[in-house]
């Protein structure tokens, strides 16, 4: 297993751009960096109640490497669309929206790579697709632990007590940016400070009841979902991905009671382990996860193979 330490370098910041699509019934906020005709692009899949914005320190690292960059809010997420009132969320539904944005935005083959719940569908993309994805990365993105079946019947109740109080009360209120950076910064020890004032500001927006401010996400992700995780279908999925796979895990971070079962699924498969970082390990150590993302996907590029 490789172990990674994060060593600083200066390069140019690529510029981002952004731009609304609609897949899969909702418009989709994306953003990008790099130039669109680079031979090569790299898809970022963020984690739970994460958005797009939580790659701006990697995406223009590998754009300045000549690679094109893109990364999507998954819906109820960021400035994506949110489910009807009558809807809710479940992984295919993230799947059926790269299904439906990636080719819209990109023709032929591409690297991936995913964070927590974006490793979960970036899994099932690739194992779905596997002639599109050239590489994958899963960055503390292995899955959350299986539930024991006895306790479907438990979550399945939480669940329908929880949903519509979650959908009838009115997002919680932050007082101002100082107010969601305080919050960030306390959850995120050791993360550089501008980089969750940022995230402070993307991540929120006008509270609907007029004063102060709200998270973007929909609150209903708050609630516990009613279907337990789907472990076998889960292995099936990692059993069934070509692609060669970089699995990164921060050394204080998420490693779940099977990691190593499942990562035994992946057919090419090597491990990184990123030290001193947490289960954001992109925000606290970006340099460390740059260089082993670029490490992994160059060797793997279109000029490699021909």
């Amino acid at each position: 297993m490789q172990h990674a330490e994060a060593t600083p370098r200066a390069t140019e910041r690529p510029a981002v751009h952004e731009r609304w699509l609609s897949a899969n019934g909702l418009t989709q906020h994306v953003l990008s960096w790099g130039d669109e005709q680079a031979r090569e692009t790299v898809v970022l899949c963020h984690g739970f109640l994460d958005l797009a914005w939580g790659f701006a320190e990697l995406g223009p690292r590998l754009a300045a490497e000549g690679y094109r960059v893109l990364a999507a809010d998954f819906r109820g997420h960021g400035e994506s669309g949110r489910v009807s009132p009558d809807g809710y969320y479940y992984f295919p539904d993230y799947v059926l929206d790269l299904h439906e944005l990636l080719p819209q935005l990109i023709d032929g083959s591409f690297h991936l790579l995913g964070h927590s719940m974006g490793g979960t569908v970036s899994t099932m993309y690739a194992a779905t697709h596997p002639e599109r994805i050239r590489s994958l990365c899963l960055v503390e993105g292995l899955g959350p632990n299986a539930e024991s079946p006895e306790r479907s019947l438990g979550r399945l109740q939480s669940w329908l007590e929880q949903a519509p109080r979650a959908r009838a009360k009115p997002p919680a209120v932050l007082r101002d940016l100082d107010d969601a950076f305080a919050r960030l910064t306390a959850r995120h020890v050791g993360v550089e400070p501008s980089f969750l004032r940022m995230l402070a500001e993307k991540s929120t927006a006008p509270h609907p009841g007029g004063e102060g401010l709200c998270w973007r996400f929909d609150p209903l992700h708050r609630t516990s979902s009613p279907l337990p995780f789907d472990r076998a279908r889960f292995m099936q999925c990692l059993g069934n991905i070509s692609a060669p796979t970089l699995v990164i895990q921060g050394e204080h971070g998420f490693r779940g009671k099977d990691h190593d079962e499942r990562s035994a699924q992946l057919v090419h498969v090597r491990q990184a382990t990123v030290a001193g970082a947490g289960h954001m390990t992109h925000w606290s150590q970006c340099e460390a996860v740059a260089a082993l993302l670029l490490e992994h996907i160059g060797t793997h590029v279109v000029s490699s193979a021909v």
